[in-house]
Order: C-alpha cells, then sequence, then structure tokens
C-alpha cells in the first residue's frame, strides 16, 4: 500500500490507579492520571510515559507510534521481557504478555486512535482554523426601537467534520476492534473524553517508522453523538463502509 493523508483522532485515557509494568523482572509504574495517547507536551503523553517507565529499566529505549497505526516499543539495549498491566493492554494495544524482542510491536490498533482513511472535511470553517465560534447573546430592543442593548456571556469554539465513504474496517465491524470508529466512540468519545485531531498524517501500512505529527486541532470533546450515527455509504450493502459525522467542542489542555 501507498502512503496515504488521512486525518488522526487521538483520544485520552483515565487511569484510575498506578499501573505497573514490569520490565525484564523488574517493575515500574505509570502513575495515575489523565493522559492523551500521544501529546506534543510530554506530561500528558501515555507513550511517553510509558517509554519513560522502560527507560528507566533498559535506557535509551523508547516508545512510538508509527504510520501503519501500530505501537512499537524499541529496546536501548538488549530484548525486553515486558508485562503489560490490563489498564494499558487496549490503549497500546499489546497483550499482557507481548513476544520477547528488541522490538516489541502491538498487535493490534489502539482503542485510543481513529483514522477514516483520508483528510476530514470541515463544516462550518476552513481547514485551518480549529472551529467557528458560538457566543451566547442577549439581545435587548426597546418597544419604541430606539435602543438596544447586547450581552454577551460566554463564546466556545464548536468543530463539526464528515468523512465520506469510510472503508467498513475503520468504521464498524462485529471485531469493533482498535482502529474502528464505532470503538473509538465508545471508548473515547461517549465518556466525554478528550481527543485531539491531527490533519494529514502520512500513514503507510507497511510501515513501522514512527510517525511524523503534525500540529494538533484541539483538544475536544463530543458534542452531539447521535444514537443512529451509522450511515451506509451505499443503501444495500455494508462493505463499502459508512459516512460518518462528528460535532465537537473546543476545551481546554488537560491539566
Amino acid at each position: 500500500m501507498s502512503v496515504i493523508s488521512t486525518a488522526w483522532l487521538v483520544g485520552e485515557i483515565v487511569l484510575d490507579n498506578d499501573a505497573t509494568i514490569s520490565i525484564n523482572g523488574s517493575d515500574r509504574t505509570v502513575s495515575a492520571g489523565r493522559y492523551m495517547l500521544r501529546d506534543a507536551t510530554t506530561a500528558i503523553s501515555l507513550l511517553d510515559a510509558v517509554q519513560t517507565a522502560i527507560a528507566d529499566v533498559v535506557a535509551s529505549s523508547t516508545v512510538r507510534l508509527c504510520e501503519d497505526r501500530l505501537v512499537r516499543i524499541v529496546s536501548g539495549g538488549g530484548a525486553l521481557t515486558l508485562t503489560i498491566p490490563t489498564s494499558l493492554q487496549d490503549a497500546l494495544g499489546m497483550t499482557g504478555s507481548p513476544a520477547v524482542g528488541t522490538t516489541v510491536a502491538g498487535t493490534s490498533i489502539s482503542n485510543l486512535l481513529w483514522s477514516p482513511g483520508w483528510p476530514e472535511t470541515p463544516l462550518g470553517n476552513p481547514v485551518h482554523a480549529d472551529g467557528y465560534t458560538v457566543t451566547d447573546r442577549v439581545v435587548s430592543v426597546s418597544p419604541t426601537g430606539l435602543t438596544s442593548n447586547v450581552v454577551k456571556h460566554h463564546s466556545q469554539t464548536i468543530a463539526n467534520w464528515a468523512w465520506a465513504a469510510v472503508p467498513a474496517a475503520r468504521a464498524w465491524t462485529a471485531s469493533d476492534a482498535g482502529g474502528e470508529f464505532h470503538r473509538f466512540r465508545t471508548d473515547v468519545l461517549e465518556p466525554g473524553y478528550r481527543f485531539a485531531l491531527y490533519s494529514n498524517v502520512d500513514e503507510d501500512s507497511t510501515s513501522s517508522t514512527a510517525v511524523t505529527w503534525p500540529t494538533a486541532k484541539g483538544p475536544y470533546i463530543a458534542r452531539d453523538l447521535p444514537d443512529d450515527w451509522y450511515r451506509r455509504a451505499v443503501p444495500a450493502t455494508d462493505s463499502v463502509g459508512a459516512n460518518i459525522e462528528l460535532s465537537a467542542v473546543k476545551t481546554s489542555v488537560i491539566a
């Protein structure tokens, strides 16, 4: 498969308790808290937190999300024997005891990542903007019409996007696995967790090269989540995929 340019939606995970990873028999913890799967701010990036834990045992080890949408842990020296706690397995796309090696690759796509397979179409704002502004304003006009008053309360940024004919494997299959919109909707959007949108990510299903990240838009939380969101791209079949729309409100960054 050649390289494609696509939007990537990267979601948040909330760890209620510390997560203990075993690295070559030594335990290290990822502290409880809120993390994006990946973020430019190291303190709120789950991949950076996992990397810090592993590199504390095997120096110079790295944890990265690659162009094929899989997480890879690359040893800084020698084979890695890892035990991944249940709370991190879906987020990393790894089993509890992944294969031992100098590179440990996820066997599935993280449930905190969704890629539709092509760029987003913004609805209501140009591509460069994070969304459009909606202001809560109260307008009063006197009976004569000679005087008026406008009171502005707060404003928020709303973003709406559409993706036409998202491939079936990325929309909603019987597997309901990471990488599908239905799974991302269930695990990130419905609970009201944050997500960021990255436009025009280079994706390649045959590449283990680390992703080059553009500047993120957001973070957002889902605004409206209609129950009947699934719309077949072709009425008579699911094999082509679905038309998907998403509405969100821009929020502050994670504390």
